[in-house]
């Protein structure tokens, strides 16, 4: 990545004294942010699929799917997992 530098003489004016200087910004400076990878915030297991007791059905970060028959939710981070082992079915109730 090149940077666009620019050059500047501090000194006196004898020929002698003349030290050159550059001023740069640095690539990072130009970047308000960090760039993070997403995170993955969504249902993991699919209806119809098997699964076993305590394995992860979903991820959120606000309650945006509930818990239903013999799925709990973790209450520090608001994942679904299964009580039992079973086959996944989702409904939609309103």
């Amino acid at each position: 990545m090149q940077t666009q530098c620019e050059s500047v003489w501090k000194g006196s004016l004898e020929p002698t004294l003349y030290r050159k200087r550059l001023i740069c910004k640095s690539p990072g400076q130009s970047q308000r942010g960090k760039k993070r990878p997403p995170k993955n915030i969504k249902l993991i297991a699919i209806p119809g699929q098997r699964v076993d007791e305590r394995d992860i059905l979903g991820k959120q970060k606000s309650l945006k799917y509930h818990p239903g028959f013999n799925v709990a939710l973790d209450p520090k981070n608001k994942n679904l997992y299964a009580l039992t082992a079973g086959t996944v079915f989702y409904s939609i109730e309103k």
